[in-house]
């Protein structure tokens, strides 16, 4: 592996806080000619610490590719177990010898070392022994002048704040997976829909119904989608996310990508079909008027 600069941190959802911590290091890589690195965890630190699901904004796999699409050359992905018994000192020395880091960059916030004991003054300190470089960046604030975090972003989308979410990722949020066939019932109402799984280690967003933007086969379409566990004709446990493409005929939808623009109603168990139909309709009538 080549040398590097690498930016340090857990990185859950790549947002404008974690771009502009990869910009630093891509800078500061480009100025010594060698490549920009990502350190990150395949799991969550805090479900390892706590005990509790924490609800990743986006799975590993997609972390990977945003990272790379942020300016890193490099993804390190490395176990949280398998490094969070090393003191402050054995850490970096281990990402001296695996990964040849020759500058290192972390935001005001960074904990390392078993306990978390280190901080972003001390990773200067070591640094500076090895002769390493240690940039220090500090926090990117939102429209509302509070720090962009993952917890932060957590929270809105739980709450159904997608527009909030997005601000902060700079991007949308978004569920993008294989589509899984269900019963077929909306088909026979006329308005066909498809169905993604939400998966188990994403923070779920509030159950109800979103205005969203569907991606199929590289073309983009709005689309209506309701998150939760159909209580009208299904268990009410089993979380799904369906959506319903406006103006949009398929035969067949293989995988696809919903972005979520913004929250239209909770989620409502319904006495029949007609009552749940009237109520799509004015769903869709709701968006199509902005």
């Amino acid at each position: 592996m080549n040398t590097c600069v690498m930016a340090l941190g857990t990185f859950d959802g790549v947002h404008l806080g974690h771009a502009a911590l990869i910009g630093a290091a891509a800078q500061r890589a480009k100025q010594l000619n060698i490549s920009t690195a990502v350190f990150t965890f395949g799991d969550h630190p805090l479900e390892k610490l706590t005990g509790r699901k924490v609800g990743l904004l986006v799975p590993l796999k997609e972390r990977i590719k945003l990272l790379r699409q942020a300016g890193a050359d490099v993804v390190a992905v490395e176990n949280f177990e398998d490094v969070c018994n090393f003191s402050p000192e054995e850490f970096v020395d281990f990402l001296v010898s695996k990964y040849r880091v020759r500058g290192l960059v972390c935001g005001t916030d960074f904990r390392f070392g078993k306990g978390g004991i280190g901080d972003a003054q001390m990773l200067k300190t070591l640094g500076a022994r090895r002769n390493l470089s240690v940039l220090v960046v500090s926090f990117v604030l939102d429209g509302a002048g509070k720090k962009i975090s993952s917890g932060n972003i957590r929270k809105m989308i739980s709450k159904g704040d997608m527009r909030s979410a997005a601000a902060s990722l700079g991007r949308p949020y978004y569920i993008e997976d294989d589509v899984r066939h269900g019963k077929g019932l909306a088909h026979q109402w006329g308005t066909p829909t498809i169905n993604l799984p939400l998966p188990a280690e994403l923070v779920y967003p509030k159950f109800g119904v979103y205005q969203t933007q569907v991606t199929v086969s590289g073309k983009t379409y709005d689309g209506i989608t309701n998150v939760g566990c159909r209580p009208t004709f299904d268990d009410g446990k089993t979380p799904n996310v369906e959506t319903y493409i406006l103006d949009g005929s398929f035969e067949s939808i293989a995988a696809a990508r919903v972005e979520f623009v913004r929250f239209i109603r909770e989620e409502i168990k319904f006495e029949n079909e007609a009552a749940l139909q009237a109520q799509i309709a004015k769903d869709i009538e709701k968006i199509r008027k902005g």
